[in-house]
């Protein structure tokens, strides 16, 4: 895609660009890391380096939220805050200011400044189900990290019934509970 992009046209080349990003994040997730994290992040460069991820001039939520984490996790934290700031603009109107906490929120959480997550987190609504599961696990670990116990002990309460009223969120409840059970000891 580099060395050959121009060869293709700009939807052949959007297109191979994200089936590339989509292989090196699912390598990513089942731990074949740095490799194909620092692979995506590089597809994912070329690919706003060429306009190809825009679609009708916006970014979408999940592809910022992607880019933004794949680069705190492969060590390139201050690219992330300055990606952060010029391509908020991009994201839909709608969505901008949420998506932009609480990617906002990642970018602090990623870099172990846990005093700055539980504001960013407390004035963004949740949306969708995985954004909320996020939020609530940076929550979780930054005030076990900051000794808030009583807030922490709040948390885990309403995490706990947040996951048994949903039934919706499939195999990863499992791993939710555990996560609460093992915070609690």
């Amino acid at each position: 895609l580099s060395e050959k992009g121009e060869l293709f046209s700009p939807s052949e080349n959007r297109d191979l660009h994200l089936l590339a990003i989509n292989f090196c994040l699912r390598r990513h997730n089942r731990g074949e890391r740095p490799a194909y994290t620092r692979e995506a992040l590089d597809l994912y460069r070329s690919a706003l380096d060429k306009g190809l991820l825009l679609e009708n001039g916006l970014l979408q939520k999940f592809t910022f939220s992607n880019i933004l984490r794949l680069a705190c996790i492969a060590g390139e934290r201050d690219w992330a805050g300055q990606f952060l700031e010029q391509h908020q603009r991009y994201l839909p109107p709608d969505d901008r200011a949420n998506t932009y906490r609480f990617n906002r929120a990642c970018w602090h959480y990623l870099g172990g400044e846990y005093a700055r997550v539980p504001g960013l987190l407390q004035t963004f609504d949740f949306s969708d189900r995985d954004t909320q599961l996020s939020a609530r696990q940076m929550l979780l670990r930054s005030y076990f990290e900051l000794e808030e116990w009583q807030t922490l002990d709040s948390l885990l309460k309403s995490f706990y019934t947040f996951l048994r009223c949903r039934h919706d969120i499939g195999y990863q409840r499992a791993m939710y509970l555990n996560l609460i059970k093992y915070t609690r000891k």
